[in-house]
């Protein structure tokens, strides 16, 4: 797994050393304040995975050194020096999928998120299994307001890592207020729960409040009871009428919710979130 260099923007761009990806901004019927919007941390390990069809032959080398320049550029808060950079790393070798990462994140923290989409939709050709891209992706697609793209980038996360927090948090954010899907939320929110992440508390307070707007599942209906069979005519001076059944079927309680359990996938190498 390679090591990465976490980076959040408050107005513009800080590099920091905590990870990041937690986005939103807080449902509107519990007195919303802004989240973060973030997202994962830069790649700082510079690896080919699935090259795409080449016009030149890479220069592996060559895009190594000018990522890490790239990355030095960040360290100082030099944002677009480092965003020129990683474009120079991409062009000397374009099988790289990390530098295609790292640009997406810098062109959503500067405004091209038309960019931004694209270059992470180009380090999800060059590496299949790539949560991080596809969780920025998620990112990118919700604040163009294109919000089912949303989705499925953040399932997508999900299926490689299904113990992606930050995935969870959002994605249930997504289905409670742009989505309008109650339920749903509600079972990312008690997915998140069951992780531990670091929003726990207030989670379970949007979970609580969802419980109560969200249908119970029905119970099984009773079924009804059948007619006895008619007893036997008596016999030769039979002192004892005819038989009735008074046995009675007992109702069923309604089955609990299921509580959705996140698969427990490992991150693949560079790609942790």
């Amino acid at each position: 797994m390679s090591a990465r260099l976490p980076l959040r923007l408050f107005g513009w761009l800080i590099v920091s050393l905590t990870a990041a990806g937690c986005a939103s901004t807080a449902p509107t019927a519990r007195t919303p304040g802004p989240v973060p919007s973030l997202g994962t941390s830069l790649e700082t390990v510079h690896e080919a995975a699935n090259p795409a069809p080449q016009t030149k032959t890479p220069d592996p080398a060559e895009g190594t050194r000018l990522f890490q320049l790239a990355l030095q550029q960040l360290e100082q808060q030099h944002t677009q020096q480092a965003l020129r950079l990683f474009e120079q790393s991409a062009e000397a070798d374009p099988t790289q999928p990390a530098t295609q990462n790292n640009l997406g994140i810098l062109f959503k923290q500067t405004g091209q998120l038309d960019n931004a989409i694209a270059a992470y939709r180009q380090a999800i050709e060059r590496r299949a299994e790539y949560p991080d891209a596809y969780y920025n992706l998620a990112l990118a697609y919700r604040a163009k307001g294109r919000f089912k793209e949303a989705e499925t980038a953040y399932l997508e996360a999900l299926k490689t890592n299904g113990r992606f927090a930050d995935a969870r948090y959002n994605l249930g954010i997504l289905y409670e207020l742009y989505l309008g899907e109650p339920a749903k939320a509600l079972e990312q929110y008690q997915a998140y729960l069951q992780l531990n992440g670091p929003h726990a508390k207030e989670v379970s307070s949007w979970a609580a409040a969802l419980e109560r707007l969200v249908p119970k599942p029905a119970a099984p209906s009773t079924p009804a009871p059948q007619a006895a069979a008619p007893s036997p005519p008596p016999t030769q001076n039979a002192q004892t009428g005819p038989q009735t059944s008074s046995s009675t079927p007992g109702g069923a309680s309604a089955p609990a919710p299921a509580q959705p359990a996140p698969q427990s996938v490992p991150a693949p190498g560079g790609a942790a979130p």
